[in-house]
């Protein structure tokens, strides 16, 4: 009984000769545009009764896909604000490709006390938080979604960076409730004498100063409330003005604040009065490095009389504010100085108020300290909760200019030049760096991941890693360093032409094949790797071929199921219960291979006849070496059968002979005379070789024609003849040895052992 599958149009299925039913390629449930496949199975005796089953096979789905997100980074903003309750930040959006597969999000490393993520991707600010521009302009998190709730499941991370939008929530605050300030009568017109001074807590918010109301004696410089004389006060008799100096922020909406501001005019007679002689009244800013030691000078500030001589009894203090834990002052001399640790990253800014006392006089200053950097903190990637490692993907492409592929950042705390970081492409320390890492460059300053994609091959390898230091020094990447590992994902891309290494492709198949039995595999070139699967196969036509001569009309018939190829592998299986009344014939199979994006067409022609299976199995590699012998040529398998004398038309079971015929470059076919002298009167020692390699005599033409034009046949021999010649010479050098053993004796008693002759008695007579 014979078994085959008989309604299985995409040849996923193969049923064997015992009943067993295959599956030929592995499926993938999601591109399966119907889930249950249902194949006729034919079981078939050799008098041709056929029965029929159909079978209804179901595909089910397995998690074999990863989520994958849409975007490599998201990017969101969210607006600063005191308690911002469940304030919508932004959405990731990620896919899995295994259907009814549910995905749980979850925010992994810092600020998951900030922000929190619900299973539509969407993150929110949790509740009762501040977010403060303030405190942290920008939140780096990580976003996990997985497709299982299972240890088992996929899982994909991506970075997402959340901006702080500053909000206009704080009004301008004058550093004094009053501003005093002396001014001597004969003042220089436009000579500043005093300064106005408000800060504001929101960040990048800059104050801008006005006078609202007051004298036009005076002038207020809008950017840094300096108050100057507008006019020459010598001639003025007024000894006291009250100013009105609108402190306004820049950030709309405006809030602004009023600050006021009285000026005493000094007389020659009033000039023991004090006031702030050092630093001048144009300053009120000053900068330090951060991590001053204790005890070292901030600044110094000095009272003394408008007239400049030096008052006695005079104490210095600092006004109670949040930042005199951090400094201190000499009652007697006003010097400033450091009394605990400084630190930029911690706090850049300080507000100090100083007091002058005499025994009739108040008066104050205010001051900002402002910290400068000092280099004390060395890159770190993990400062900027960056993925470890960082993957990356590129498609692979055709070489060009460098593509931007991706990029790494590290964290420095400190700022400016001592915050610059520098990166560069090194040998991990693991030593997991790859042999291609060369091929990727970085930008030294952004840290952008550079390649060229032409230089990246998914078929010669799908993963590439690198790391990557990050620096203080432009020069020398080992310099208060630290590393991280990238990987770079090549994704495939369909850059190979489809082709099959020869367009022409014959075989011989016995008659007595039966069916389902591979007679040859097809398989196409070029194609990528991970496309391989998607190579399909499929027969255009076959043609059936009575005679060896192709005659147009009822000479040949198509028989449509003679064959069948299977759709991924690419096998060709005999279909028919058995092939003896065809000996002698052919058919010719058109065979295409496809992919997505390419195609390319082959022809295989079948041979039925009685030959040896140890010939077909090597015949086709014969012809390629023999072809690389001789370029420009190819050799072609017309049919293979046993020896037959040509004279006695007896048949030789031990000797095959093989006709061929032989196509030029242009693909013309080659005439018999010049064949000949292809394979026998050209004949080099290669080539003696390589028939001796494959027991291979030439024997010369014939007659026999596919395409009426003259074939070469070749006599090809198994090895067996060499067994029976030397039993046959064997045999003739014993008859030999024979006849030469008589011949000896016969001429040794003719001529050397002489016989006697008669000799009569003589009598001698006495």
């Amino acid at each position: 009984m014979d078994c085959r599958n008989n309604g299985d149009p995409d040849n996923l299925f193969t049923v064997r000769l015992n009943g067993e039913v295959h599956l030929n390629h592995a499926l993938d449930y999601e591109q399966l545009v119907s889930k249950t496949k249902r194949i006729i199975v034919d079981a078939m005796t050799s008098t041709g009764q056929v029965s029929s089953a159909t079978l209804e096979i179901s595909v089910t789905n397995v998690n074999d896909n990863p989520p994958v997100f849409s975007e490599q980074m998201y990017t969101f903003s969210v607006t600063e604000g005191t308690f911002v309750t469940n304030q919508r930040v932004g959405s990731v959006f990620a896919t899995d490709r295994d259907e009814g597969t549910e995905l749980v999000y979850q925010l992994v490393g810092r600020y998951n006390n900030l922000f929190y993520i619900n299973n539509q991707g969407s993150i929110f600010v949790k509740e009762n938080v501040v977010i403060d521009a303030e405190v942290t302009r920008k939140y780096e998190v990580q976003v996990e979604v997985s497709d299982s709730s299972s240890q088992t499941g996929y899982k994909a991370s991506v970075p997402v960076v959340i901006h702080v939008d500053t909000a206009n929530e704080f009004y301008p605050v004058c550093a004094e409730d009053v501003f005093t300030f002396f001014v001597p009568k004969a003042i220089v017109v436009g000579r500043g004498f005093g300064q106005v001074v408000a800060t504001d807590e929101d960040v990048g918010d800059s104050v801008q100063y006005f006078i609202s109301n007051g004298a036009a004696e005076f002038a207020v410089d809008q950017q840094t409330g300096v108050i100057s004389a507008a006019q020459s006060l010598t001639q003025r008799e007024q000894s006291k003005y009250s100013l009105t100096v609108v402190a306004r922020d820049s950030t709309a909406p405006y809030r602004e604040v009023v600050c006021p501001v009285n000026i005493l005019v000094i007389s020659s007679q009033q000039s023991n009065l004090p006031i702030f002689v050092q630093p001048p009244n144009e300053g009120y800013t000053y900068t330090i490095p951060e991590g001053s030691d204790f005890d070292s000078t901030v600044l110094q500030v000095e009272v003394r009389s408008a007239d400049n001589k030096i008052l006695e009894g005079i104490t210095y203090s600092l006004a109670n504010t949040t930042d005199i834990f951090y400094f201190d002052i000499d009652e007697r001399t006003g010097r400033i100085y450091v009394v605990n640790d400084l630190d930029r990253e911690l706090k850049d800014t300080y507000q100090l108020i100083v007091v002058a006392r005499t025994n009739t006089t108040e008066l104050s200053r205010y001051f900002q300290i402002i910290l400068s950097d000092v280099d004390d903190n060395d890159p770190k990637f993990s400062n900027c909760d960056l993925m470890y490692p960082v993957r990356l993907e590129v498609e692979e492409g055709e070489s060009g200019s460098q593509e931007v592929i991706g990029a790494v950042r590290a964290c420095d705390e400190d700022e400016g030049v001592n915050g610059k970081i520098y990166y560069h492409v090194v040998e991990c320390e693991d030593g997991t760096t790859t042999k291609q890492s060369g091929r990727f460059s970085i930008n030294i300053e952004t840290g952008e991941i550079s390649v060229d994609p032409g230089t990246l091959d998914y078929e010669t390898s799908t993963t590439h890693t690198i790391c990557v230091n990050a620096s203080t020094s432009r020069i020398n990447a080992n310099v208060r360093s630290d590393q991280w590992k990238v990987v770079i994902v090549v994704k495939n891309k369909d850059d190979f032409k489809l082709e099959f290494t020869r367009t022409q492709i014959s075989v011989v198949v016995g008659g007595n094949v039966g069916s389902g039995q591979e007679i040859v595999q097809i398989k196409a070139n070029g194609q990528d790797v991970a496309s391989l699967n998607s190579v399909t196969y499929e027969i255009l036509s076959i043609t059936y071929f009575k005679g060896l001569e192709i005659v147009e009309g009822s000479n040949n018939v198509t028989i449509e199921s003679a064959f069948v190829i299977n759709r991924f592998t690419g096998k060709v299986t005999t279909t028919l219960p058995s092939y003896l009344k065809m000996i002698g014939a052919r058919f010719e199979i058109k065979i295409r291979a496809k992919t997505s994006s390419d195609s390319a067409d082959l022809t295989l022609t079948v041979m039925i006849d009685q030959s040896p299976d140890e010939v077909q199995t090597f015949i086709e590699e014969f012809f390629r070496e023999l072809e690389e012998i001789h370029e420009g040529y190819t050799f072609h398998l017309q049919r293979l059968s046993f020896h037959e004398d040509p004279y006695t038309q007896q048949s030789y079971q031990n000797k095959t002979d093989v006709y061929m015929y032989v196509l030029d470059k242009d693909g013309n076919l080659v005439d018999a005379s010049t064949v000949s002298s292809i394979l026998y009167s050209t004949y080099s020692e290669t080539q003696a070789e390589l028939y001796r390699k494959y027991g291979v005599t030439f024997s010369g033409p014939t007659a026999e024609s596919l395409v009426s034009a003259t074939r070469v046949w070749l006599d090809w021999y198994n090895y067996e003849w060499i067994w029976w010649l030397i039993i046959a010479s064997s045999i003739v050098l014993f008859i030999d040895a024979v006849v030469l053993i008589i011949c000896l004796l016969y001429l040794y008693n003719k001529y050397v052992k002489k016989p006697s002759r008669y000799v009569p008695n003589i009598v001698k007579l006495k």
